[in-house]
């Protein structure tokens, strides 16, 4: 068999042999069953005769695509068009992907990506500090849109000096692990330690009445 390029006039023959309405000229995409492929008219050329072969499963450009034909492409920064019977891939421009440009010393929200017209589209929001949209701990501060931990002094708490403890849990700081929130209070060094029998904690030792 040899491929033959079908005009208008043959395509009542081929609807009538193969019992499916085609369009375009040398291959046909159609859904048959539930199964998407390529249906292949071809010219026997003893008999002149037009088969019908069904190609299950094959993607519509095998045979190339036809003019504004749309190729497949699932990735947002990018297209693939009908250029002369080929797909040809290319990165679209940021107003094609509805990104923007940020104005200068501002940041967008997300990461910057490069498209076919300029290095950085955001395809975000562009804000004049990123810290507008960052939420930090009450124990952190936001510096350029990063949290990172407030100083003890920063945070107007105190860590407590030697044989005293904090009232409450401390918090973490960036210079210590016991940042205290309310008031430094004297340690009881009886107050972990529970005596045998009869005897008392006396200053964290157990001793006899």
């Amino acid at each position: 068999m040899e491929k033959n390029i079908f005009t208008d006039a043959d395509e009542a023959d081929i609807f009538k042999k193969c019992g499916k309405k085609l369009e375009g000229d040398s291959f046909y995409f159609l859904k048959i069953e539930g199964s998407q492929g390529l249906l292949e008219a071809w010219l026997e050329p003893e008999n002149l005769d037009i088969l019908c072969i069904f190609r299950k499963d094959v993607d519509p450009t095998y045979w190339g695509c036809r003019n504004n034909q749309k190729c497949n492409d699932d990735d947002r920064l990018t297209v693939d068009e009908c250029n002369g019977g080929e797909c040809v891939h290319r990165t679209k421009a940021c107003k094609e992907v509805e990104g923007k440009m940020c104005p200068s010393d501002w940041s967008c929200t997300t990461d910057l990506v490069t498209v076919y017209d300029i290095e950085e589209c955001c395809l975000d929001e562009c804000v004049e500090d990123l810290c507008e949209v960052t939420e930090c701990e009450n124990n952190e501060k936001c510096s350029e849109g990063n949290c990172a931990l407030k100083t003890c002094e920063e945070l107007d708490d105190q860590e407590c000096p030697q044989m005293l403890r904090c009232a409450e849990d401390p918090l973490i700081a960036e210079d210590t692990n016991s940042c205290c929130l309310v008031k430094c209070e004297q340690i009881n060094p009886c107050s972990e330690i529970q005596c045998p029998g009869e005897m008392r904690c006396r200053e964290g030792t157990c001793v006899f009445p």
